[in-house]
């Protein structure tokens, strides 16, 4: 489905993960919701992109246990 408005100056479009969409945040349990996988590759960068940020947060726990 796509929606544009050209006097509002946005639009909608459906984007699924065979579009390899830049957008990396998606909710781990949204993948889990949907079992089938048509990009292996985006839920991969998906992953990282979580574990990178895991990473983050255990870094400035520690930094802050540590201050």
């Amino acid at each position: 489905m796509q929606y544009s408005r050209e006097d509002d100056g946005w639009g909608y479009k459906d984007m699924d993960e065979s579009m390899h969409p830049y957008f990396y945040s998606c909710p781990l349990k949204y993948l889990r919701m949907v079992p089938v996988v048509t990009c292996q590759e985006w839920r991969e960068i998906v992953h990282e992109h979580h574990a990178k940020l895991k990473r983050k947060r255990e870094a400035r726990k520690l930094a802050k246990a540590g201050a």
